[in-house]
């Protein structure tokens, strides 16, 4: 089974609802459901810079959901999938009218990231 605990970067891309999108940024997992992250995000050009809260679960064939809530209160879901080390994962997003997914990978332990 996947453990999702420490610090992730991430890349996105994909369309939503028609319009190019991708996104960059990092994020902590707590091993527990919970995330926090940073990200900027350029949606049809525009460029946002943003922090989230996310809550996750984890199967033990190492795939889950996770469902995030931007600064903006605008909530997306997506379905995840890990190695069982937990090291990377792969998503998908699920909402109607998006076709996006990403990739992220835990960054080697070492003092936390700073807050942005």
């Amino acid at each position: 089974m996947a453990t999702l605990r420490g610090d992730y970067i991430f890349a996105q891309d994909g369309l939503d609802n028609g319009k190019p999108l991708a996104a960059a940024g990092r994020e902590s997992y707590d091993g527990n459901g919970h995330v926090k992250g940073v990200s900027t995000v350029s949606a049809n050009g525009t460029i946002a810079r943003a922090t989230y809260t996310a809550t996750y679960t984890m199967k033990s064939d190492c795939s889950g959901s996770l469902t995030v809530t931007d600064s903006a209160k605008k909530v997306h879901h997506y379905d995840i999938f890990s190695v069982p080390s937990g090291d990377e994962v792969v998503w998908i997003q699920t909402d109607a009218g998006s076709v996006s997914a990403g990739w992220q990978r835990r960054r080697p332990n070492r003092p936390p990231m700073p807050p942005r």
